[in-house]
């Protein structure tokens, strides 16, 4: 059996006493958000998207929050709804995105991440030509160009044919990461999480 405890959910229930004893009762560490990256790319490979990690991480407080009714019509963030946005948010057309974004995490969260994905962020190559861009980008733009620098560069190491190909992939990257590196150590960990 598995179930929440109340504090992690407002549908628990706590069991009866003589119910007890016939478990094995094990606590299950709840996700955190590089867990759920992780789990995604293990299940989803590289069919979702990652700009919902480049919010997650930015604004970490937002992977779950629960509603304070025990019943409701409007959803809230979980570990379920990220998922299910990382899967869909590339895949449906951008006049129903916010509908969707706030459909599957609500009002709050939802308005937050359409927000942050409207964010406009100048193309890697660019970044590469001048790291010093990624200095006059505002947090948001900073998380998200984090993450598709980190796209980029696993692209690159994919379609690579050999080890020399693979090498220049990762060093074209260094000057742009030194740059990051100035700016805050996140950064790069999430490009290279990407």
């Amino acid at each position: 059996a598995a179930g929440n405890y109340p504090e992690e959910s407002t549908a628990a229930n706590l069991l009866p006493t003589p119910l007890i004893p016939r478990f094995i009762v094990c606590r299950v560490q709840l996700p955190d958000i590089y867990a759920w990256a992780g789990w995604m790319d293990r299940t989803h490979k590289d069919d979702w998207d990652r700009r919902s990690l480049a919010y997650l991480k930015h604004f970490s407080e937002d992977f779950l929050k629960l509603p304070g009714e025990t019943e409701t019509l409007t959803n809230f963030p979980n570990p379920r709804g990220w998922t299910k946005i990382a899967l869909l948010s590339r895949k449906i057309a951008p006049s129903h995105l916010e509908e969707t974004l706030v459909g599957s995490l609500g009002p709050e969260v939802g308005s937050k991440l359409y927000g942050f994905i409207r964010t406009e962020i100048p193309a890697t190559e660019e970044l590469l030509k001048d790291p010093r861009i990624f200095g006059r980008l505002n947090v948001n733009q900073q998380y998200l160009a984090s993450v598709l620098v980190g796209v980029d560069i696993k692209e690159r190491f994919l379609e690579a044919k050999n080890e020399s190909e693979k090498a220049k992939a990762v060093e074209r990257m260094i000057p742009l990461f030194k740059f990051m590196e100035t700016i805050g150590r996140d950064f790069i960990i999430l490009s290279v999480l990407s």
